[in-house]
């Protein structure tokens, strides 16, 4: 670990002693500045990024997971519940080399991941692909190869006329609108 992680590392931690055992904290710390120090404690310990797929395996991976039914709650919809936030508060800086993509390409929607959100949490799935062809895109959550087709009618509820299917020889793939996550 660099020095700079290190003493990072120990200004946050005696910041968070402050606040949980005196009830008192001396000096500015904004969220947004404690999200980027985060971030940068992340980029840190793990420089190739992909925080999305490392989050859903962190998730996936934890005691929570025997809560998850996958009709009210799953990892996916956990980390789609969290997204907006993530984008919110990260500079376009830190979430390409957190993500590996600019926050603007993000904007496609894998099928894989849509299925995976609980049909009954009330979560909206988000876009966690991003094209890398005219016909190909990649999601950032689940690391698959999208195949990308045009369709003649667009979709009825964004227009788009890009279908996604995950790239595979399965014929039972899931299938989902690119631009909207429409099923």
């Amino acid at each position: 670990l660099t020095d700079s992680y290190i003493e990072k590392y120990g200004e946050l931690r005696k910041r968070r002693n402050q606040v949980a055992h005196l009830g008192a904290h001396q000096g500015g710390l904004s969220p947004p500045a404690l999200i980027e120090s985060l971030a940068q404690q992340f980029l840190a310990l793990w420089p190739d990024g992909r925080w999305l797929r490392r989050r859903t395996e962190l998730d996936g991976t934890s005691a929570r997971r025997f809560f998850h039914d996958d009709r009210y709650s799953s990892v996916e919809t956990i980390v789609m519940a969290e997204l907006p936030s993530t984008l919110a508060l990260l500079n376009n800086e830190t979430f390409k080399k957190a993500f590996g993509v600019a926050k603007g390409k993000l904007s496609g929607f894998c099928p894989d991941c849509v299925y995976a959100v609980a049909r009954k949490s009330g979560i909206d799935a988000e876009s966690t692909a991003y094209q890398t062809g005219e016909f190909t895109a990649h999601c950032a959550m689940c690391e698959v190869d999208l195949q990308l087709s045009s369709e003649e009618e667009g979709c009825e509820r964004c227009d788009s006329v890009l279908v996604a299917t995950v790239a595979t020889d399965c014929p039972k793939a899931n299938v989902a609108c690119y631009g909207c996550g429409d099923g």
